[in-house]
């Protein structure tokens, strides 16, 4: 799982999306895409196809996209990009991230646990923090800045 993430260079607007392999979005203003950027006007109401590959993301501009991305101070119509890479359309920056390796490693502590196995186990209080931190991943990776990550996960961990 690949983490998108769209902001806007100038205000605190942004969105962040969570894309899988073999799955593709729509990118464009109107709230009618997957990743709606309705903020920035320079984005196109239809401005791209996203697709995810296992570890990369595809971007490619629609014919009817009145600007280009830009990429390393070329323009673009299409670019792929792999974890910490990014790219900007109008006066939004997009940058491509791998997900938390938390779900992984909370599968793997809680795997012998199951009702399938027939057996259980102690979790010790660090097993529980990484299942609460790994169960709420959603709502810290949704914080706009640091301040707010560290805020949403002292309180979670107390």
């Amino acid at each position: 799982m690949l983490t998108f993430r769209a902001k806007h260079r100038s205000s605190d607007q942004q969105m962040t999306w969570q894309i899988s392999a073999g799955q593709t979005l729509s990118l464009g203003r109107s709230d009618s895409n997957d990743c709606a950027i309705p903020w920035d006007r320079r984005v196109s109401r239809k401005h791209a196809r996203v697709s995810a590959t296992v570890n990369h993301l595809i971007v490619e501009c629609l014919p009817d996209a009145s600007n280009l991305i830009w990429q390393d101070g070329h323009s673009l119509t299409k670019v792929e990009l792999a974890s910490g890479e990014s790219f900007q359309i109008g006066q939004t920056n997009f940058e491509l991230r791998e997900a938390s390796e938390l779900g992984t490693i909370l599968e793997f502590v809680e795997a012998p646990a199951s009702a399938s196995t027939g057996s259980s186990m102690m979790l010790s209080d660090a097993d529980v923090r990484l299942s609460l931190v790994s169960r709420n991943a959603p709502t810290l990776w949704s914080a706009p800045d640091e301040a707010t990550l560290a805020s949403k996960a002292i309180m979670m961990l107390r």
